[in-house]
């Protein structure tokens, strides 16, 4: 199954928790079925291999942009930043989720893609 290569190269590329697998499938799941979506396929088995390295990058973008708070994902994640001067306070901003890593990837994407009448 391509979720679980997908899953493969994550977990190669990052070392985190074991206790972050549910979290991050569901992240490969929810990609899956943006990128299904994108390209027009019926069911997340229609993606073809090809894209299991942007599959992956989508997942690790969404799931940065939305975890980074996370005290123990700091050393992984790059932490978040939190800039306090006199009263005022400022917070990094979380990106736009999955959707915004799917239109990131959208030039990868875009040759996959099937065109529906």
């Amino acid at each position: 199954m391509l979720q679980d290569a997908v899953a493969a190269i994550i977990k190669q590329r990052w070392s985190l928790p074991e206790g972050l697998d549910k979290l991050v499938g569901s992240y490969i799941d929810e990609a899956g079925v943006h990128i299904m979506n994108y390209i027009g396929r019926d069911t997340v088995e229609e993606i073809p291999t090809a894209l299991q390295y942007t599959w992956a990058n989508i997942a690790m973008d969404a799931f940065k942009s939305e975890q980074s708070h996370l005290a123990e994902l700091d050393d992984i994640l790059g932490g978040s930043v939190d800039l306090k001067i006199g009263d005022t306070t400022v917070k990094e901003s979380r990106g736009g989720g999955i959707g915004a890593a799917v239109l990131g990837y959208a030039s990868d994407l875009n040759r996959y893609r099937k065109l529906r009448w």
